[in-house]
């Protein structure tokens, strides 16, 4: 009975909120103080509802992040909307759902402990609430051979620029924009930073948005090679019909045939 009565849910928006100081730190780079704020507020502020939601309505999240509904609007909305999932309804975040998940696990279990109930299963280990997944966090991911392109490490993306970072999640929706929007591969992304690093001074950028550009240029690039190939398979051959039905280039091997043989008719 006391277990029924017991709501998990209701406890975690109580309770602390996971977020890991390197990964953090590490997810953050791409935004200032300002932005950093705001983030945190929108993920307290679904921590503590029980469905880990907010409205998606502009003058309640601006009073979240206790600004004004105009910076809400113009500054903070386009920096941190990438950053969260969006749809008509409301703003949530998969990774805080995922640790809501074990913390409510965790909590529970304490609850049965202290009724003298063994739990089924141990305590499971909490792991950090990231913008970057841990899939992606690696050379042998795409973004890690895109920061091992652009001369930095695969991992950890720091630039030796005081602490600067590339490869934040705001950083790689826009590198997957090069893909998925500009419909370059990976190969060629790979290419063109790594021709960009080549003859680049002052060792690599701040963020990787400095190669949209080239993206974008090499993607026109490619675009007019394709029309240009194109075009020129359109064109069609000039051809004449010979009395037998059967057709031959101008000024080809058919037509020098046909003349010798009408040379030749009596």
């Amino acid at each position: 009975m006391a277990r029924q009565s017991y709501d998990p849910a209701r406890a975690r928006t109580k309770y602390a909120v996971p977020i890991w100081a390197d990964a953090f730190l590490r997810d953050t780079m791409g935004l200032d103080a300002t932005d950093i704020g705001a983030w945190h507020l929108l993920i307290y502020a679904m921590w503590a509802n029980r469905d880990l939601r907010l409205p998606n309505k502009d003058k309640p999240l601006a009073t979240i992040c206790r600004v004004s509904r105009t910076i809400w609007v113009r500054r903070l909305r386009p920096t941190l909307e990438p950053l969260f999932i969006v749809d008509e309804t409301c703003w949530r975040s998969h990774r805080l759902e995922k640790e809501a998940r074990k913390t409510e696990a965790f909590l529970l279990r304490q609850h049965m402990r202290a009724l003298g109930q063994v739990p089924d299963q141990e305590e499971m280990d909490f792991e950090p609430t990231q913008l970057v997944p841990q899939d992606e966090a690696g050379q042998d991911t795409f973004r890690g051979r895109l920061l091992a392109a652009a001369g930095v490490d695969p991992v950890s993306g720091l630039t030796g620029r005081g602490g600067s970072r590339l490869g934040d999640e705001a950083q790689m929706i826009e590198a997957r924009r090069w893909i998925s929007d500009l419909d370059l591969s990976e190969s060629q992304v790979l290419d063109a930073i790594r021709n960009v690093m080549r003859g680049k001074r002052g060792g690599p950028p701040k963020t990787l948005t400095y190669f949209t550009p080239v993206m974008e240029r090499c993607a026109g690039d490619l675009r007019a090679a394709q029309t240009k190939t194109m075009e020129a398979q359109d064109v069609p051959p000039r051809t004449r019909e010979n009395p037998s039905g059967t057709t031959g280039r101008a000024g080809g091997s058919g037509l020098a045939s046909l003349v010798a043989r009408r040379q030749l008719e009596p």
